[in-house]
């Protein structure tokens, strides 16, 4: 039987916090966290299932550049 523990709204917030800190620190750089267009969100997704980070960011604004929209892609 599983027992599920209830933490506390305060060590949630602390927990919180804390990470976003870390993140503002240590995050890095990539070209789909600047954007909120889905497409190009779901984009790096299929990128990054097998590929990592560092050499999707080189891929990815080509990729986009030649198919910016789900029809370009589609179309090709």
């Amino acid at each position: 039987m599983i027992v599920y523990q209830t933490i506390p709204r305060s060590k949630i917030k602390w927990f919180r916090s804390e990470l976003l800190a870390w993140g503002k620190q240590h995050r890095r750089k990539f070209p789909w966290r600047d954007t909120s267009y889905a497409y190009a969100i779901l984009v790096a997704e299929f990128m990054l299932q097998k590929t990592n980070a560092p050499l999707v960011a080189r891929l990815y604004e080509k990729f986009i550049e030649k198919y910016p929209t789900v029809e370009a892609l589609a179309q090709a």
